[in-house]
């Protein structure tokens, strides 16, 4: 089988943490998040997370993102990507960068 064509994104988000939380609560939130995007975009990680994956051929939707990442973690207050939904052809939305920025 041939691997799909992939395409590589940056993908940018701020979070803003519940009040009160740990120097590591906070590390582990912000590393945890960044897992459960991981897995959504189709990268194999240590987690179990089970999010919405892109997929060729569809519009992958960061406002449904948002809402599972709320229901997975808590501790978080409000998160806002920078990314518009990626709209994909024939090919993958893979990650060429993440960064998770806890205000």
């Amino acid at each position: 089988a041939m691997a799909m064509p992939e395409t590589l994104n940056a993908i940018s988000l701020k979070v803003w943490p519940v009040a009160n939380l740990t120097v590591l609560q906070l590390q582990t939130l912000q590393a945890e998040i960044g897992l459960f995007i991981r897995a959504a975009f189709r990268e194999s990680t240590q987690s179990d997370y089970a999010p919405t994956r892109t997929f060729p051929q569809s519009r992958f939707s960061f406002s449904r993102l948002t809402e599972e990442l709320h229901a997975q973690f808590p501790n978080i207050s409000s998160l806002r990507f920078a990314n518009s939904d990626i709209v994909s052809a024939l090919d993958i939305p893979r990650i060429s960068t993440l960064a998770v920025v806890l205000q």
